[in-house]
């Protein structure tokens, strides 16, 4: 089986040079948490209660940036939402990397201290890393200096992959490599490898 660290070989391999950079994740109306009724967030902080506050967090933000056009795509335009979310990125892997406080299990527990399904966990996950990329490509199929925006944008890349190598050293130990395959196959396809890649041809023009 794959070691979840060829989790961000595979994305880190799609745009080269970018992860030199480390360290500095919508659907188009915004993110909805995927917090369902048995999963909340427990009493102490839980990598579904991290994830559930990046996804409020991020929803302005990115909306803002879904909603980016050619006339308003330059640097100065898109910059400043970017430096926000790379922030609130950053924010989330120092909540993730604060579960070093409790144990693996209790990390990736509900609120009644049942475990997380893999099926609900990876889609907390995936949800965010999809909102982010979304709103990514949305500023990479409009914007003129697409070089200096992508130098922008590769922040927000990058400081996600630090997020989910982050997330994924914590549930490797509960689920085993199977939770890193399943997000692994979701960076390497679709959406997530053409904003890697058009990261990658950009950054290297």
């Amino acid at each position: 089986m794959l070691s979840f660290t060829k989790v961000i070989t595979l994305a880190a391999v799609a745009f080269g040079a970018l992860t030199q950079a480390v360290p500095l994740a919508q659907r188009e109306t915004g993110i909805q948490a995927r917090v369902p009724g048995d999963v909340s967030p427990a009493s102490h902080p839980t990598i579904v209660s991290v994830f559930a506050d990046l996804t409020v967090d991020l929803d302005v933000e990115l909306c803002a940036l879904t909603h980016v056009t050619r006339e308003n795509s330059t640097v100065v335009d898109v910059e400043p939402i970017v430096v926000k979310v790379d922030a609130i990125l950053k924010k989330a892997v120092v909540a993730v990397e604060a579960l070093v406080d409790i144990s693996a299990e209790d990390s990736c527990k509900d609120k009644d201290g049942v475990l997380v399904n893999i099926e609900v966990l990876v889609a907390v996950i995936v949800d965010v890393v999809l909102a982010v990329v979304v709103a990514l490509k949305a500023v990479l199929v409009v914007c003129v200096d697409l070089k200096a925006v992508v130098a922008i944008l590769a922040r927000v890349v990058v400081t996600l992959l630090v997020l989910i190598r982050a997330v994924l050293k914590i549930c490797v130990e509960v689920y085993g490599e199977e939770i890193a395959v399943r997000v692994q196959a979701f960076l390497g396809a679709g959406i997530c490898a053409y904003v890697f890649a058009a990261v990658n041809v950009a950054i290297s023009l």
